[in-house]
């Protein structure tokens, strides 16, 4: 997915809990480009602020490194923000995982692009 493709996803979304959510979650997947199985190993604790507004993931483990010792994955402000109005809007707990919470508010798979693409005119050419 490119930049473009991600912002206009973006901008289809709406102010609602489910709004809130699918922006923060196609910026944090975006930002991090990681495998579905590392983002939904995700807990809030694992995300830290930084003073200019960033932020970054401690991914713990990973497919290509299984030792354990981890890495950071930087994420922008704009994901930050994106992740803070969710938890704010939605009054989302620390310590819950960002699947636990992707379930219970019914973003329950990983067709949120593809279900975007299909309500909106965005078109994308191979």
């Amino acid at each position: 997915m490119t930049q473009e493709i991600r912002d206009q996803l973006i901008a289809i979304t709406d102010n609602s809990l489910k709004g809130y959510r699918d922006r923060a979650l196609l910026l944090f997947a975006y930002d991090s480009m990681r495998r579905r199985s590392e983002l939904c190993a995700c807990q809030w604790t694992d995300i830290s602020t930084h003073p200019d507004g960033s932020g970054s993931w401690f991914l713990q483990f990973s497919k290509s490194a299984q030792e354990g010792y981890g890495k950071h994955i930087p994420l922008t402000a704009k994901t930050m923000n994106a992740l803070q109005a969710w938890q704010d809007n939605a009054q989302l707990k620390e310590g819950k995982s960002l699947p636990q919470i992707m379930v219970a508010g019914g973003w329950k798979s990983t067709d949120i692009v593809l279900r975007y693409i299909e309500n909106s005119n965005l078109v994308l050419h191979n």
